[in-house]
């Protein structure tokens, strides 16, 4: 049967190649629909248990999706009147980043301080050019003995801190959703990148954790797959030439091993 399904094969050889080509044609036009998700639950079906106890957690009380800008002078000092104006500032910047729903830093933190009787509650830090060394001293004094913000927010040391902004995405489209916090986040803090040499900054959270997935698999595909398609044809080219000592079966053979890679690739993938 093998046999007689070769020599069809053969006989009717115009047949099957448009017919092939017509099959890879039609299953490869579902392309256009191939896209990149940067939501995690894409790794866990809809009735795993890990995620659905994660999802009713989320549900009960709030989503914990966040970007976080971590701030750290080079002189380790972060309760400096320069540096923690530059907080005020991505903190006030930080609620302009999309779907953003809060913004926590040291200086936006609510301090409540008792006067007698009297209970006044404040931000930690306001106007920071302003403040008195004095004063300054007191806020870092709270600040890295407030279990709330040490670890958290600063560290034990006061040379690095963080603004975190929690995000509500949508979740209507997370291929677009993440990116677009992203490179809004990146923008914004492109001119304190240039205007704080002195002060390194990173980027992190949730959102560009899941976008660092996408952005990897596409330089993948920029890099990594062509050379991957360049070594495989050189290896077939030179096993063609061996093979045959002749550059026509070398070209010949070399391009319908291509022909056939790609046609499964689009195959597959669409």
């Amino acid at each position: 049967m093998l046999e007689q399904f070769s020599q069809s094969v053969l006989k009717y050889r115009i047949f099957f190649i448009l017919a092939s080509l017509a099959l890879v044609a039609i299953a490869g036009s579902g392309l256009d629909r191939l896209k990149f998700s940067t939501d995690y639950r894409a790794y866990f079906s809809d009735d795993n248990p890990h995620l659905q106890a994660y999802e009713e957690l989320q549900e009960t009380f709030t989503r914990t999706d966040n970007v976080m800008i971590v701030v750290a002078p080079q002189d380790g000092k972060v309760f400096s009147p320069s540096t923690l104006d530059l907080i005020e500032r991505l903190t006030e910047a930080a609620w302009n980043i999309p779907y953003s729903v809060r913004v926590d830093s040291i200086t936006n933190y609510q301090h409540t301080v008792a006067t007698e009787d009297d209970l006044s509650v404040g931000n930690l830090i306001e106007n920071a050019l302003t403040l008195p060394a004095e004063q300054i001293a007191a806020a870092e004094q709270v600040a890295v003995h407030e279990p709330t913000l040490v670890q958290r927010m600063i560290s034990s040391a006061g040379d690095v801190t963080a603004i975190n902004v929690q995000i509500q995405l949508p979740g209507v489209d997370s291929s677009k959703e993440s990116p677009e916090v992203a490179t809004f986040a990146r923008e914004m803090l492109a001119p304190y990148l240039a205007q704080h040499p002195d002060i390194d900054f990173h980027l992190t959270g949730q959102v560009m954790m899941d976008n660092a997935f996408k952005e990897a698999a596409i330089n993948d595909l920029k890099s990594v797959v062509p050379l991957a398609f360049a070594i495989t044809l050189l290896c077939v080219a030179a096993y063609m030439y061996w093979a045959s000592g002749s550059l026509v079966t070398t070209f010949s053979g070399t391009l319908i091993i291509l022909t056939i890679i790609l046609a499964s690739i689009l195959f597959a993938q669409g």
